[in-house]
């Protein structure tokens, strides 16, 4: 309670509010509804007003962009994305329907007797040019011209070239003899094990690399030097054992110290131990592929890999 010292009867009155909150309740009650605001005020609102609503408008273009962009990614055909993972199936069926175009529309082929960038463009250009007819394939394209975007460039390329590649090759096989064919079967075979063996092995490396440097006393120079191509056994199908079952011959490098060897079935142990389903086990005989080491990969190799 507030006390009124002039009163002399000392009677007790309402709190006041603050004197800016009274002015300004003041002014707003003696302000009519019906007077008009200044011009220059106007304008101002005016102004505010049109920014406003230039900034909503660009607001939802920008919104409409995003919304669009979400939508492509979130929809893209099977074509687009699992060619942008490395898997070109879908898109390899929409570039042999372009081929097969061109061949019986305008009897184009392949000339295989010359690279793909040489005497083969005219095909490429006709086969593009039915691509982007296909509703798929403007993901591919630039939105704005008529021309492949980055990725799309990269990857449409490498499956064109892919397929000349695969026609030039299927071309090489039908000249050679049944027994050159099976030669030639025998060491793609031979190359794919070998570079999914040493792929495993670095993977495993990468996994333990302190644990194996330590175990083995080396440094991860040595280490990776070891494991390239040129040092890794070669794995042939051998002979069927006494239950019939597929064997798979490993020949290992003659050059090969002991702890170079105990170091290679390290990273293999390691390797299946981290996989969640074990494949197949084939059982491996295991002989010695008489090799001898240049002085160049004998600079690279660390004194205890080789013997």
């Amino acid at each position: 309670m507030l006390y009124n010292n002039n009163n002399s009867n000392n009677r007790t009155t309402r709190p006041t509010a603050p004197p800016e909150i009274v002015a300004t309740s003041s002014v707003q009650a003696s302000v009519p509804h019906a007077v008009a605001q200044p011009k220059n005020v106007r304008s101002r609102q005016s102004n505010t007003q049109q920014e406003l609503v230039a900034t909503v408008e660009e607001l939802k273009k920008d919104v409409a962009a995003l919304n669009q962009y979400i939508y492509t990614l979130t929809n893209q055909p099977r074509a687009y994305g699992r060619a942008k993972r490395g898997d070109q199936t879908d898109l390899c069926r929409i570039l042999r329907s372009a081929y097969y175009k061109c061949n019986t529309n305008h009897h184009l082929y392949w000339d295989l007797n010359t690279s793909l960038d040489v005497g083969n463009q005219p095909v490429v250009e006709k086969m593009l040019a039915y691509c982007k007819l296909e509703s798929n394939f403007h993901y591919f394209m630039d939105e704005r011209n008529e021309n492949l975007s980055e990725d799309g460039k990269s990857i449409v390329k490498a499956c064109i070239r892919s397929m000349h590649d695969h026609a030039r090759s299927e071309k090489k096989k039908m000249a050679l003899s049944p027994e050159d064919l099976k030669d030639l079967r025998k060491v793609k075979k031979m190359t794919a094990r070998k570079n999914r063996k040493l792929e495993n092995r670095k993977n495993a490396f990468a996994l333990n690399k302190v644990q194996i440097m330590n175990k083995y006393r080396s440094t991860e120079v040595d280490c990776m030097n070891i494991l390239a191509k040129g040092y890794m056994s070669d794995e042939d199908d051998g002979e069927l054992d006494e239950d019939d079952e597929a064997t798979i011959l490993v020949l290992t490098p003659s050059w090969r110290s002991n702890k170079c060897n105990d170091f290679l079935k390290d990273l293999d142990l390691r390797h299946k131990k981290s996989l969640k389903k074990q494949g197949e086990k084939k059982k491996r005989t295991r002989a010695v592929r008489e090799c001898n080491l240049d002085e160049e990969d004998k600079s690279k190799l660390p004194e205890w890999a080789r013997v």
